[in-house]
């Protein structure tokens, strides 16, 4: 990422193809913003620009998506909680950005970019042992005394 974020244009559109989000995504380290406005039936524009942040923490994993016969590709963004999503377009838990045909090699750098990062933080963090995920090993003995019937 050059000056310290991309831009990638991007569409979603919903289910039932009457409406679409059409707008820009901004991808840096801290994590992506997305401008975008909504579009009836291609003409029509509701609600005027909105704007949702994704924290890069909230952000469970993303992939570019290779579209039908090369036209349109994606990136696919799943998320670590329901909330993070909240007033996003999202279908079954993702957020599916289509990326013209165009835009893809810059699609392409942003994906592996925020990837990069991730295994970065990863690396960064030590590994836990079993005690520090699931508490100290004596109450659990403890516990299952106390279960008896």
């Amino acid at each position: 990422m050059r000056q310290g974020f991309s831009i990638v244009p991007f569409k979603i559109s919903d289910e039932h193809g009457l409406s679409e989000a059409v707008g820009l995504a901004k991808f840096s380290s801290a994590g992506i913003v997305l401008e975008f406005e909504k579009e009836f039936l291609g003409m029509m524009k509701a609600g005027g620009v909105r704007e949702v942040r994704i924290p890069i923490g909230d952000i469970l994993d993303i992939q570019f998506g290779k579209g039908f016969l090369g036209l349109f590709g994606s990136i696919i963004v799943r998320f670590k909680n329901l909330s993070a999503m909240e007033g996003l377009p999202t279908k079954k838990g993702r957020l599916k950005l289509k990326v013209a045909r165009s835009d893809r090699a810059a699609a392409i750098e942003v994906v592996e970019s925020i990837r990069t990062i991730f295994s970065r933080q990863q690396q960064e963090l030590p590994s836990p042992s079993v005690g520090q995920l699931y508490g100290d090993e004596g109450k659990t003995s403890d516990i299952s005394k106390t279960n008896q019937l």
